[in-house]
């Protein structure tokens, strides 16, 4: 893994914004680049051939999580995205969730700060860090590459991202596809969750539960807007044009679920609270940063970029970067955190540098390019 800031809390949540591009994943708010293979026919590696009955087990599987739609809509990426009816998405398979109610009116948002009078101006304004430009995705225009076909799903469907057999073939097996790999064995109840030097996750360490997005079922799409784990656009380039995006993960604290929030006013969706266990009260741990998966191709660390792919030393237009952290408390109030730490797993491969300012309040620049002569 690469930096990682944590923080101990009680009720709490995060915003941030990083230089893109980005993919959301649960409880990092959220962004991941991963380690992807090239797929050509059957053929999905060098030494691996898809056989016919992998093609079928793989097939029953699209079948069951890729729920019938509505509407299509083809993304300019290639991505194919289904408005699946909001009662009928793959939420409710979850055994948890076959008599869920469906909060349909979306939480109040957590209070922020009041931003600066050149910030509210059009989303858009000039920073003092080297009079470079900042854009802040909105909601309004195309900052999702399938919005630029300028095609929406239909009022009471959700928009999906169809997984394809193609995805499926990039994982180890079927059985892995979706999941976060463990770094380690872990014995289920000998990590303690609020454990900051832990090396487990809520809430089982992914030994036996949890994947990214809507690849099982649990995650409650209520918006129509935003599809979860697309592409956003447009990004970041370095030395140039800088885009941001505001991310919140908090505990609704009438219904107890625990809501996706984008920019200050779309609700995305939910995990309701029946699906955890610690989690079902309050979090003990943030955590913010990079993540890729290094499985060590050809014996060497993976060349995967975290971020931009720079180093955390080469600082703002270069290096991806979080600002504003903040911990939503009980009262829905976000407020900046008092204590942090660090982590990078190997600084020669990805780094990271935590930094607080009036200007930017906690932050930290992170990420760099894997696999280099310092990183074999």
């Amino acid at each position: 893994m690469g930096g990682l800031l944590k923080r101990k809390r009680r009720s709490s949540s995060s915003s941030s914004v990083v230089l893109l591009p980005l993919f959301w994943a649960f409880f990092l708010a959220i962004f991941l680049e991963r380690l992807v293979g090239v797929v050509s026919g059957l053929e999905y590696s060098k030494d691996k051939q898809a056989s016919s009955l992998t093609l079928e087990r793989i097939q029953k599987h699209l079948d069951k999580i890729n729920k019938p739609a509505v509407m299509t809509i083809e993304s300019p990426d290639g991505d194919i995205i289904d408005c699946i009816d909001k009662w009928k998405q793959p939420a409710f398979d979850h055994p948890l969730l076959k008599n869920h109610k469906l909060q349909l009116v979306p939480p109040e948002m957590p209070k922020v700060r009041r931003m600066k009078e050149e910030e509210v101006k059009g989303d858009k304004h000039i920073s003092s860090r080297k009079n470079e430009e900042r854009v802040v995705i909105s909601g309004r225009g195309a900052w999702q590459v399938w919005h630029q076909n300028r095609t929406r799903c239909p009022e009471g469907t959700v928009p999906i991202r169809r997984t394809t057999v193609d995805d499926v073939l990039r994982a180890q097996s079927l059985y892995d596809f979706g999941k976060k790999q463990p770094r380690m064995a872990l014995a289920r109840h000998t990590v303690s969750p609020d454990d900051v030097n832990a090396t487990g996750h809520e809430a089982d360490g992914y030994q036996s539960t949890g994947c990214y997005n809507t690849l099982c079922p649990g995650f409650v799409q209520v918006d129509k807007e935003i599809v979860v784990g697309t592409a956003i656009a447009p990004v970041s380039t370095i030395s140039g044009k800088l885009y941001e995006s505001n991310i919140f993960i908090w505990k609704d604290p009438k219904t107890e679920n625990w809501w996706l929030g984008y920019e200050n006013n779309n609700a995305v969706g939910y995990w309701p609270s029946n699906l955890f266990t610690h989690l079902a009260a309050n979090a003990t741990l943030v955590e913010w940063g990079g993540e890729v998966l290094n499985t060590k191709p050809n014996g060497a660390h993976t060349s995967t970029q975290m971020g931009s792919g720079r180093f955390a030393q080469e600082g703002n237009g270069k290096a991806s970067y979080f600002r504003n952290l903040g911990l939503v408390d009980s009262n829905n109030d976000i407020n900046p955190p008092q204590s942090t730490s660090t982590r990078a797993d190997n600084s020669n491969c990805y780094s990271i540098n935590l930094l607080n300012n009036n200007d930017w309040g906690t932050h930290f620049f992170y990420g760099g390019p894997g696999f280099n002569p310092n990183c074999p």
